[in-house]
Protein backbone atom coordinates (compact mmCIF):
# COMPACT_ATOMS: atom_id res chain seq x y z
CA UNK A 1 0.00 0.00 0.00
CA UNK A 2 1.57 3.61 -0.73
CA UNK A 3 1.95 6.41 1.67
CA UNK A 4 -0.83 8.21 -0.24
CA UNK A 5 -3.64 4.96 -0.09
CA UNK A 6 -2.45 4.48 4.07
CA UNK A 7 -3.47 8.55 4.48
CA UNK A 8 -6.92 7.79 2.56
CA UNK A 9 -7.75 4.95 4.23
CA UNK A 10 -6.93 6.79 7.63
CA UNK A 11 -8.43 10.05 6.62
CA UNK A 12 -11.38 8.02 5.72
CA UNK A 13 -11.92 5.95 8.43
CA UNK A 14 -11.76 9.50 10.79
CA UNK A 15 -14.36 10.71 12.94
CA UNK A 16 -14.72 14.34 13.92
CA UNK A 17 -14.41 12.69 17.85
CA UNK A 18 -11.04 11.48 16.42
CA UNK A 19 -9.68 15.22 16.34
CA UNK A 20 -7.68 16.56 19.07
CA UNK A 21 -8.83 20.06 20.68
CA UNK A 22 -6.35 21.80 19.34
CA UNK A 23 -6.98 20.09 15.77
CA UNK A 24 -11.10 21.93 16.13
CA UNK A 25 -9.72 25.43 17.26
CA UNK A 26 -7.30 25.56 13.84
CA UNK A 27 -9.97 24.47 11.51
CA UNK A 28 -12.70 26.72 12.92
CA UNK A 29 -10.00 29.59 13.00
CA UNK A 30 -9.24 28.62 9.23
CA UNK A 31 -12.92 29.03 8.11
CA UNK A 32 -13.87 31.99 10.19
CA UNK A 33 -10.35 33.27 8.48
CA UNK A 34 -11.80 32.16 5.01
CA UNK A 35 -15.17 33.55 5.19
CA UNK A 36 -13.53 36.98 6.46
CA UNK A 37 -11.05 37.23 3.40
CA UNK A 38 -13.86 36.24 1.53
CA UNK A 39 -15.53 38.92 2.77
CA UNK A 40 -13.45 41.97 2.14
CA UNK A 41 -12.87 40.93 -1.17
CA UNK A 42 -16.16 40.16 -2.50
CA UNK A 43 -16.47 43.92 -4.10
CA UNK A 44 -12.90 43.82 -5.57
CA UNK A 45 -12.44 43.70 -9.05
CA UNK A 46 -11.54 40.50 -9.44
CA UNK A 47 -14.47 38.85 -7.81
CA UNK A 48 -17.03 41.06 -9.62
CA UNK A 49 -15.02 39.85 -13.01
CA UNK A 50 -15.16 36.14 -11.48
CA UNK A 51 -18.60 36.55 -10.80
CA UNK A 52 -19.23 37.43 -14.27
CA UNK A 53 -17.15 35.09 -16.05
CA UNK A 54 -18.90 32.36 -14.00
CA UNK A 55 -22.80 33.77 -14.88
CA UNK A 56 -22.22 34.00 -18.25
CA UNK A 57 -20.97 30.06 -18.45
CA UNK A 58 -24.36 29.83 -16.47
CA UNK A 59 -25.68 26.18 -15.20
CA UNK A 60 -27.59 25.05 -12.27
CA UNK A 61 -28.11 27.17 -9.65
CA UNK A 62 -25.96 24.72 -6.53
CA UNK A 63 -23.91 26.83 -4.61
CA UNK A 64 -23.93 30.54 -3.33
CA UNK A 65 -21.35 33.08 -4.12
CA UNK A 66 -20.16 34.39 -0.83
CA UNK A 67 -20.92 38.32 -0.24
CA UNK A 68 -24.23 37.60 -2.95
CA UNK A 69 -27.51 36.08 -3.47
CA UNK A 70 -26.22 34.71 -6.17
CA UNK A 71 -26.01 30.76 -7.02
CA UNK A 72 -23.87 29.07 -9.61
CA UNK A 73 -22.65 25.40 -10.26
CA UNK A 74 -20.84 24.31 -7.44
CA UNK A 75 -17.22 24.18 -9.41
CA UNK A 76 -18.27 27.96 -10.79
CA UNK A 77 -19.10 28.82 -7.04
CA UNK A 78 -15.69 27.61 -5.63
CA UNK A 79 -13.86 28.94 -8.49
CA UNK A 80 -15.66 32.70 -7.53
CA UNK A 81 -15.08 32.15 -3.78
CA UNK A 82 -11.66 30.92 -4.07
CA UNK A 83 -10.92 34.20 -5.85
CA UNK A 84 -12.06 36.47 -3.36
CA UNK A 85 -10.23 33.81 -0.27
CA UNK A 86 -6.97 34.52 -2.07
CA UNK A 87 -7.53 38.13 -3.17
CA UNK A 88 -6.32 40.10 -0.66
CA UNK A 89 -3.50 37.48 0.58
CA UNK A 90 -4.80 37.70 3.92
CA UNK A 91 -5.17 34.23 4.33
CA UNK A 92 -3.34 32.70 7.83
CA UNK A 93 -3.06 29.11 6.93
CA UNK A 94 0.70 28.28 8.19
CA UNK A 95 3.23 25.66 6.64
CA UNK A 96 0.75 24.96 3.35
CA UNK A 97 2.37 24.68 0.20
CA UNK A 98 0.35 26.95 -2.83
CA UNK A 99 -1.76 23.89 -3.91
CA UNK A 100 -2.81 22.64 -0.49
CA UNK A 101 -4.35 26.72 -0.41
CA UNK A 102 -6.98 25.07 -2.54
CA UNK A 103 -8.62 23.31 0.52
CA UNK A 104 -10.07 26.11 1.49
CA UNK A 105 -11.92 26.25 -1.54
CA UNK A 106 -12.83 22.48 -1.45
CA UNK A 107 -14.43 22.94 1.95
CA UNK A 108 -16.17 26.38 0.41
CA UNK A 109 -17.89 23.55 -1.35
CA UNK A 110 -19.34 21.95 0.59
Amino acid sequence: MTISEELTKYTMAATFYDLSEDAVREVKRSVLDMFACAMGACNSDSANIARDIMLDIGGREESTVIGSRIKLPCASAALANGVMVRYLDYLMIPMLPPGARLLPISILMS
